[in-house]
């Protein structure tokens, strides 16, 4: 456990440095600032636990400090000290949640025992932590089989079976499947990506989120299931609204994307049927939309000579990450070393680091959004190496790939 004293007069740090027995109250380093940029500094490059802080300083008060802590969401126990028994100094420092207001000079024996209180305090708040990351994980998870099942079932794995069987199947997956309920089905498709920087998973991530929060927050839906490029929202009968509503509904999903993520959207509404014909419903679809997207690479192959072919290229590595520099300048028909200086000059980046860099955001998403096992992941990203993806990823975000899982299994990747 990590303490840190701020205090703009030397002689006090040292004092409490030497005179109280940190490593016998449990704490094993201890940190020391003389000013509040210098703390603040600290306190973002290092893991602190307790802050000890004086108030009155030359370089800024020591609540002003508390209350940026407090802004920035820092998880730390917070002890202030004063040599004036001013209350408004106490009240301030309780709002913004000071564990303990010492009033200077002190008996050894009372910052002792604030200091166990604040071990304490932070040992709850990691008991905390822990149990809300535990329940995360296990949503996450929970989400992840409903999708399964729901993609099985639109994909037409349950055709040959019986309700009883699927009832049964979902009965000890714990997903909501109830009698005789009819589904509206819908299919989303995301037409082009304005948005620099957005690549397949992000994109993938973002439509999916908004699905949920916009659309399907009003009533107990399946959650939205990624259909190969296509998304597909299925609606039960009980919280369908009337159609009219409904298409205002993905018409207000489609603006909100354009306007906050720069995605163009398209929807596909299907009919009410029962779970058996869910199949065909989104077969149909799917139909339609490839369709649409048919016509629109037509109409993008004839505008083909407008385009460069770094940016055709681009489009073909966000694509398909584990294509090799030889398979793209093949594409154009070019050298690769030419090839590969062409993209540097036009973009600023080595065309070797743009490709490991997608790559690098492709596995943080499989590892964080999906239960693939990590050498299936190094396989897919074009990986041989198991041994060098693994260093390759630790490289780049500081964990091992294994440690990534577990700190960000359903969240938002970093």
């Amino acid at each position: 456990m990590n303490l840190l004293i701020v205090d703009d007069e030397k002689f006090s740090v040292e004092a409490l440095q030497n005179t109280v027995p940190w490593a016998e109250l449990g704490i094993h380093h201890v940190f020391s600032c003389y000013n509040i940029q210098d703390a603040k500094e600290l306190l973002e490059n290092e893991t602190i636990n307790i802050m000890v802080c004086d108030i009155e300083m030359l370089s800024g008060s020591g609540l002003d400090l508390l209350a940026w802590v407090e802004k920035e969401g820092m998880p730390l126990v917070s002890i202030l000290l004063t040599c004036h028994p001013d209350f408004s100094y106490a009240v301030t420092a309780l709002e913004h949640g000071a564990l303990a207001y010492l009033l200077k000079p002190f008996k050894p024996e009372e910052l002792h025992s604030t200091i166990r209180q604040a071990i304490a305090k932070v040992r709850e708040l990691q008991h905390i932590a822990r149990l809300q990351k535990r329940e995360a994980l296990s949503n996450a998870s929970r989400t992840l089989v409903q999708e399964q099942f729901w993609f099985q079932l639109i994909t037409g794995m349950f055709l040959d079976c019986d309700r009883s069987y699927v009832a049964w199947e979902c009965s000890w997956k714990n997903i909501d499947f109830p009698d005789n309920t009819l589904f509206y089905p819908a299919l989303f498709l995301v037409t082009k990506n304005q948005a620099d920087g957005m690549n397949r998973s992000l994109v993938n991530f973002t439509v999916k989120n908004v699905l949920n929060e916009v659309l399907l927050s009003s009533g107990n839906c399946p959650p939205p299931v990624t259909l190969f490029s296509y998304y597909v929202v299925l609606i039960p009968a009980p919280v369908l609204l009337p159609e009219k509503e409904m298409k205002e509904k993905y018409d207000h999903i489609i603006d909100f994307l354009h306007r906050n993520y720069h995605l163009l959207l398209q929807y596909f509404c299907g009919k009410t049927v029962s779970w058996n014909e869910l199949y065909e419903q989104v077969s149909s679809l799917r139909r339609q939309a490839d369709t649409l997207l048919a016509s629109l690479e037509n109409a993008c192959d004839s505008q083909k000579e407008n385009v460069s072919v770094i940016e055709q290229s681009i489009r073909l590595i966000q694509e398909n990450p584990d294509i090799s520099r030889e398979e793209l300048a093949s594409r154009f028909f070019l050298n690769p070393d030419y090839f590969a200086k062409l993209f540097k000059k036009e973009t600023g980046k080595a065309l070797s680091d743009y490709i490991a860099n997608l790559k690098l955001e492709e596995a943080k998403y499989m590892l964080s959004q999906t239960a693939d096992g990590i050498s299936n992941i190094a396989s897919l990203l074009g990986y041989s190496n198991f041994s060098y993806f693994s260093k390759m990823f630790r490289k780049k975000t500081g964990m091992t790939p294994s440690e990534y899982r577990k700190a960000y299994y359903g969240t938002i990747p970093s």
